[in-house]
């Protein structure tokens, strides 16, 4: 049985299960805003990235990358390294849906895969290391 100690699971197993629930929030916080509120995609793709940002930066901290760095040292990194994640995902959005007219849940499934690497590959390798 798969058990959530924090020795037990690769960090790549533990990004991708923080990660896919966070993007779950994230997609439905954008849909909500989206549907009911009428807010517009890319602005919308903003706004639900700030409470998914804040708690999977701890997360990661304490459980995924398991670090020992200071949180101001890291919780910088992390920014950094999220910031290039959250500028990927508002381009991809902006050019996915106003010039190839695609649906927003298209163009977010395609930020999901490109977003996710690049972010768990800046996280592993410099802002948790």
């Amino acid at each position: 049985m798969l058990s959530l100690r924090k020795d037990n699971l690769h960090p790549t197993i533990k990004y991708a299960l923080v990660g896919t629930s966070g993007y779950l929030v994230f997609v439905s916080l954008l849909t909500i805003q989206i549907e009911f509120f009428k807010i517009e995609p890319v602005l919308a793709s903003l706004l639900a990235f700030i409470p998914v940002f804040l708690v999977s930066y701890f997360v990661s901290y304490g459980w995924v990358f398991q670090s020992n760095d200071r949180h101001r040292n890291t919780f910088i990194r992390y920014s950094v390294a999220t910031s290039i994640g959250l500028s990927l995902n508002l381009l991809i959005m902006y050019f996915t849906i106003y010039h190839l007219e695609w649906w927003y849940i298209y163009s977010q499934l395609c930020v999901f895969f490109v977003v996710g690497v690049n972010n768990y590959l800046i996280n592993r390798y410099w802002a948790f290391s």
